[in-house]
């Protein structure tokens, strides 16, 4: 079964729906294996203070 994962903050209800349906469409397009097989996580990080890049947090 395959797994989709995203990790992001500050998704709204609409976004993270149009990200599970289009993410697995896409995937099932790509590979030929059948939409129900696709499972989409969406990982939620607290905010930005929570991400770093070269060694600084983003917020």
């Amino acid at each position: 079964m395959p797994l989709i994962e995203v990790t992001s903050f500050n998704l709204s209800a609409d976004v993270k729906r149009k990200l599970v349906n289009g993410l697995a469409e896409k995937a099932s397009e790509i590979t030929g294996k059948p939409l129900e097989y696709f499972t989409v996580v969406i990982r939620e990080v607290s905010g930005p203070e929570a991400w770093g890049h070269r060694g600084k947090c983003l917020g």
